[in-house]
């Protein structure tokens, strides 16, 4: 039972790790096409994107689209790895519970 209940703990975890991932991707995908004056968006990427990251409170525009491809790939990155340590979680689950049934 309490192989059960970290095995779903941990499903519902990285579920929402892929969750939060797979939206920051999409939102670094939508980032270029966006049409926000440079004012408003020169103030939300700063305020929010890169504050305390690298210790940077005075950005330019520029400096974030020069980065925004390394970020994409960077966020890609962990969504496939994600992915992958969950369908393999849950092939590895799955495996363990029909041979348990079996009774090999």
């Amino acid at each position: 039972m309490g192989d059960l209940m970290s095995w779903l703990l941990s499903f519902f975890f990285h579920g929402s790790l892929v969750g939060l991932i797979g939206y920051q991707v999409k939102l670094f995908f939508i980032l270029p096409w966006t049409f926000l004056p440079i004012s408003v968006s020169w103030f939300l990427f700063s305020r929010i994107v890169l504050w305390y990251m690298r210790r940077q409170h005075l950005l330019d525009v520029t400096e974030i689209f020069n980065q925004l491809n390394r970020e994409k790939q960077l966020r890609i990155f962990k969504l496939v790895h994600l992915i992958v340590l969950l369908t393999t979680s849950i092939f590895w689950y799955c495996d363990k519970m029909i041979w348990s049934i079996g009774g090999i």
